[in-house]
């Protein structure tokens, strides 16, 4: 933890299997009254600590049915959490399968009982994939098409980096404002797909060239202010810059600007930015920088 003005403040939890401890910490939240919300993946479990002493004071599983664990938690406050799953990889199943992949939302109550099993269903990440006969192989693809998450306390936003569009959706699944961006699609060479297949795992080089996209990626990432704001990163080509988009909360534009391709926008608070910065060795720092305009 961390004070306002970057000091240490304190650590929370310790490695371990018992209460307040961690095998695999994938991601930290502050929920509404300044409660810190933990997910550790690897046991499914999401644990509360209060703001005061930082003690752990509740844990709940958000363990699939059968097992697996969600791709995404996200805290709606005391309303409960959102949960995305996405089907696991299988030699048995079709071959359609390992493209045609969803991104399940489901809701869960506060306790962590799942409300609703599947409040959307939409499109999911792409990946490479290599099938043998009784086995498969799946890899990341530097070119294909991903799925983005994002949640606020009485929203659901989503969005593909093939596109510079952004949906929201209430929490019961009702499509609300969407926001998009005009933009031109940047062709995707043969020789760069070659050069970054060559520069890969040899196991994926041949599925890298069949499933390589007409076009690069579009977008980046986004995030939802505090205020209903959108903020769509760009990305650009080669990886220079990224030109952040910040829409209102209607979809109307009301500004862009460009930054260094090492800045990731993390959160937007009232004026200020929240932001990890990667130094010449690839380690991040957290920066707050206060917006003009």
């Amino acid at each position: 933890m961390l004070r306002p003005d970057g000091a240490p403040r304190g650590e929370i939890g310790r490695r371990g299997n018992g209460p307040g401890e961690f095998t695999g910490v994938w991601s930290v939240e502050v929920v509404p009254g300044d409660t810190v919300l933990v997910w550790d993946v690897q046991p499914s479990r999401l644990t509360l600590f209060e703001p005061a002493s930082w003690k752990p004071v509740r844990t709940v599983s958000v363990a699939m049915a059968g097992g697996g664990h969600p791709s995404a938690v996200a805290s709606l406050g005391n309303r409960g959490f959102v949960a995305s799953y996405t089907q696991g990889f299988s030699p048995d199943k079709p071959e359609r399968s390992d493209h045609d992949r969803w991104l399940v939302i489901g809701s869960l109550d506060p306790s962590g009982v799942r409300q609703r099993d599947s409040v959307l269903v939409l499109p999911g990440d792409v990946h490479l994939v290599v099938r043998r006969t009784n086995s498969m192989s799946v890899g990341q693809n530097p070119f294909g098409r991903g799925a983005i998450l994002r949640v606020s306390s009485d929203r659901l936003y989503y969005a593909r980096t093939d596109s510079a569009i952004v949906r929201s959706y209430a929490l019961d699944g009702a499509p609300g404002t969407v926001y998009s961006v005009a933009f031109t699609p940047v062709p995707l060479t043969r020789s760069v797909v070659d050069s970054a297949a060559e520069n890969g795992m040899e196991m994926f080089r041949e599925a890298m060239r069949r499933e390589a996209p007409a076009y690069w990626p579009v977008m980046r990432d986004f995030v939802v202010g505090d205020s209903g704001d959108v903020w769509i990163g760009l990305a650009s080509t080669p990886q220079r810059v990224v030109t952040y988009v910040v829409l209102n909360d209607q979809g109307r534009e009301l500004r862009r600007f460009d930054w260094p391709w090492n800045l990731t926008l993390r959160a937007v608070r009232g004026e200020l930015l929240y932001v990890t910065a990667m130094d010449e060795n690839d380690v991040p720092r957290v920066l707050v920088l206060r917006r003009r305009g």
